[in-house]
């Protein structure tokens, strides 16, 4: 009863301090949205999700034991694994729960000592937590805190770029698709790098996209683990040279945010509440407190009309191309001479626990 009654009462300090500060904000915010000011800030909320401090993976003291919310569009056959190490308080605790659960394969166990051992081989120490958060923005900084990888990696042992390398290549040859994908990927973007480029601080687009390596992509992002979907699904954007890969509605990847895959990992069981670690960011840096999803998000404060348009236009397309991982709805294009199609490049990263 104690445990309700201070339930409760969080519950009503946290409601009472979001509507004096939704006030607070509508009351100064302008009418009309900028774009550049909305472009900007997409930009902080993305170094703030990819940063090497936030992680996207643990839960915290107030949240710890709550289950993601379901999402309006979440369809079901979502990853069990995921679900099973997003919920986990560290990842230690992930492997040793993975090890004990009988539904683990081989595979599934190899591809996820490689995949925490790089997300926590390098990060920050971990900031001062307000031990009396009081505003919003106060109580999603602590929150945000307790999501750091400071704490989700307590205890694990950084291991050096050789040794998460022999983990990646165990989890290729027991087969586990993510990794099989993952390592493609890499292989193809490191083919395509030179020296000088490296010096100039420069990465060389591929002289082609690989059909294979694509494939290898969309089985990835077919396992409906939502990590793989944001971290893999992104890569789809990359263009050549000559080409580059589009919807067959004619929508090409490379100019689609690539939020929209977070927004997709939503639909395949990423917690995309307000205990979504960009919601938190979004929240503690930028005072974006009064949003209830990260699709509400994105559309009401960082994106501009027309790219919310294009994700509208595509998203049940991008819904069939995760849920199936076939190149049915996708097609390789020709840049004409004088296309306006972005070009993109994308740097290799290591890997994040997308919650």
């Amino acid at each position: 009863m104690a445990r309700n009654s201070k339930g409760a009462l969080f519950a009503f300090l946290f409601a009472m301090a979001a509507l004096v500060l939704y006030f607070w904000h509508t009351g100064s915010r302008s009418g009309g949205a900028d774009a550049s000011r909305k472009h900007t800030s997409a930009i902080a909320v993305t170094e703030a999700q990819n940063s090497r401090f936030i992680s996207t993976a643990g839960a915290d003291a107030a949240a710890g034991s709550a289950r993601p919310a379901t999402y309006a569009n979440q369809v079901s056959g979502g990853d069990w694994a995921y679900a099973l190490v997003s919920r986990s308080p560290n990842a230690l605790d992930a492997l040793s729960r993975l090890r004990a659960d009988s539904r683990t394969t081989p595979a599934t166990l190899k591809y996820y000592e490689a995949f925490l051992a790089e997300a926590c081989s390098t990060y920050l120490p971990k900031s001062q937590s307000n031990p009396d958060p009081k505003t919003a923005q106060e109580i999603a900084q602590q929150r945000l805190t307790a999501l750091s990888y400071a704490n989700f990696c307590s205890g694990m042992e950084p291991l050096t770029a050789s040794q998460i390398a022999t983990l990646w290549s165990a989890a290729d040859a027991a087969g586990d698709k993510r990794a099989i994908a993952l390592l493609a990927w890499r292989s193809d973007f490191e083919k395509n790098q030179t020296d000088e480029a490296r010096a100039n601080g420069r990465m060389n687009p591929p002289p082609a996209l690989s059909t294979d390596t694509t494939q290898k992509l969309l089985d990835a992002v077919a396992t409906h683990d939502p990590s793989a979907i944001v971290n893999l699904g992104k890569l789809l954007a990359q263009t050549s040279q000559p080409h580059y890969l589009a919807l067959d509605n004619g929508q090409a990847l490379s100019e689609l945010r690539p939020e929209v895959w977070s927004l997709l990992a939503c639909d395949f069981g990423m917690d995309c509440s307000q205990n979504n670690s960009v919601m938190l960011a979004a929240c503690a840096h930028d005072n974006a407190c009064n949003y209830d999803s990260l699709e509400s998000l994105y559309k009401g404060k960082y994106w501009t009309p027309e790219e919310s348009e294009r994700l509208e236009r595509s998203r049940e397309i991008l819904r069939e191309v995760v849920a199936t991982g076939s190149m049915n709805r996708l097609q390789f294009r020709p840049f004409d001479p004088g296309d306006s199609v972005t070009r993109m490049t994308i740097r290799s990263s290591p890997m994040k626990l997308a919650r």
